[in-house]
């Protein structure tokens, strides 16, 4: 087999699949929140003018892209999925909701289809879509494209044209509400100068993890929203972004401590420290809370929730209100 940087020319195998579902068109669930991505993986067998296989260099893969398979046009997508800037794939983790898949056979002996690239998609379309794939030739003469309804369903050709798609159908995202999250208040690390408690927010149903975080108070990420002087110590609270565990240094005045947040993943971090000998000069008093909103897994953005200072600041608990706004 020839691996070397001839040019091809033609393919002998072209195939669009998604989530390891070999069946033609098999129909593929989304959540509609513009996050959760559907992984879109293209098998193809490029061969030169001689019938030998040929591996693509990465300059040829970039003409390699997805289409919408009625109208042709070009479809946005990435090429790399990340760990903490993409989202969990629906149809792993939720009841498939589509086609039946019966495997496909494999290709006929003597053709290698490979993964050519894996490309991912999001959308916030009501719509379901049907997507194909193209791909030039190293010359530009040629565009192959798998969208000839007319040619036999799956990787061969049909008279050097190729028929293979997979849909995606769009699934309303989901609102959490506050009802949805736990949170355990833990001992953190304590002696004469300090004290610190944590506290592990996450969602109870355990489909469920938090991705990401956002404040919409005032406050400033990843620094403390709520200090106050009381019983002669200065009170902070806390709430930190959500994301990979990382270990994050709190600093006040004189005051740097350093421990670990968002463990185990999955979960967010808040904390509730004192300062015991800091002096009252040093310490304000800004009775804060902070309204968060935790993203699942999924994409999917809950209906934002505060966390409310409690017993003079010295606990943190959950409200759907500012504590100090509550309506009558």
């Amino acid at each position: 087999m020839n691996t070397t940087a001839e040019r091809w020319d033609h393919l002998v195998w072209f195939q669009v699949q998604t989530e390891g579902h070999t069946t033609d068109n098999y129909m593929t669930p989304v959540f509609r929140n513009g996050r959760q991505t559907v992984p879109i993986t293209i098998l193809l067998d490029a061969r030169n003018a001689a019938g030998e296989q040929i591996t693509l260099t990465p300059q040829e893969l970039s003409s390699l892209t997805l289409i919408d398979y009625d109208t042709g046009d070009l479809i946005s997508h990435v090429e790399e999925k990340g760990v903490y800037d993409h989202y969990s794939d629906y149809a792993n983790n939720f009841a498939p909701a589509g086609s039946i898949d019966i495997p496909a056979p494999p290709p006929p002996q003597g053709i290698l289809a490979r993964t050519a690239a894996t490309l991912y998609i999001t959308t916030t379309s009501t719509n379901t879509r049907r997507i194909g794939a193209s791909i030039k030739t190293p010359n530009g003469s040629v565009t192959f494209t798998t969208n000839t309804y007319s040619a036999e369903p799956g990787g061969m050709p049909t008279n050097g044209k190729f028929n293979s798609s997979i849909s995606v159908r769009t699934v309303p995202v989901l609102r959490h509400t506050m009802e949805e999250f736990g949170m355990d208040r833990i001992d953190g690390m304590g002696n004469d100068y300090f004290d610190v408690d944590y506290y592990r927010i996450f969602f109870l149903d355990k489909r469920f993890s938090i991705r990401a975080s956002k404040h919409h108070s005032p406050a400033v990420e990843n620094q403390y929203h709520y200090v106050w002087w009381k019983d002669h110590r200065c009170k902070f609270q806390i709430a930190y972004s959500a994301g990979p565990t990382r270990n994050v240094r709190f600093e006040a005045h004189w005051l740097h401590i350093d421990f670990d947040i968002n463990t185990p993943a999955g979960t967010a971090t808040a904390a509730r420290i004192i300062d015991k000998i800091a002096s009252e000069q040093f310490c304000g008093s800004d009775h804060k809370s902070v309204q968060m909103t935790y993203t699942d897994n999924f994409g999917n953005e809950p209906d934002p929730f505060w966390l409310n200072n409690s017993t003079d600041g010295n606990f943190i608990q959950f409200g759907k209100y500012e504590e100090n706004s509550i309506p009558e």
